[in-house]
């Protein structure tokens, strides 16, 4: 049996040294806070390869769940390579279209063998029928 340890871009098998990617997604949470229906508000998720192989990015999609008034607004044409050192931003856009909490689970899937699955939690709001012009401010 041989006994794998993982290190921020290196892996080591029984003494023997590979070269791995290492993944790192920033950032892992986002709240775009308040935004009025009819509007939206854009965050861009970076993704970075620490490691010192190619790394791919496999597949980026939102959870089954998450609510529909977040997008992906970046052109991804999959699956995406990254040399060791680079980064990839993904632009995630909310546009609510009704009042209230909106949530949503951006799922980021690699070639990283140890964390091959990098989900992003985002959150908003978008203000209510009942929420008068003072609460809407002050909830900024």
């Amino acid at each position: 049996m041989k006994k794998v340890l993982y290190l921020t871009g290196l892996m080591i098998v029984a003494g023997a040294a590979f070269a791995v990617p290492e993944i790192q997604v920033d950032p892992l949470e986002h709240d775009f806070g308040l935004v009025e229906i009819g509007s939206s508000e854009a965050v861009i998720i970076t993704v970075s390869n620490l490691g010192d192989t190619a790394l791919a990015l496999n597949d980026v999609y939102f959870e089954s769940g998450s609510s529909g008034d977040f997008a992906i607004t970046s052109f991804l044409l999959l699956p995406i390579f990254m040399g060791p050192g680079a980064q990839f931003p993904i632009e995630v856009t909310f546009a609510p279209t009704s009042g209230g909490a909106a949530s949503a689970s951006l799922l980021i899937l690699s070639t990283d063998a140890d964390e091959p699955q990098v989900s992003v939690l985002l959150t908003g709001q978008a203000p209510t029928e009942e929420q008068t012009a003072e609460e809407r401010i002050t909830a900024i």
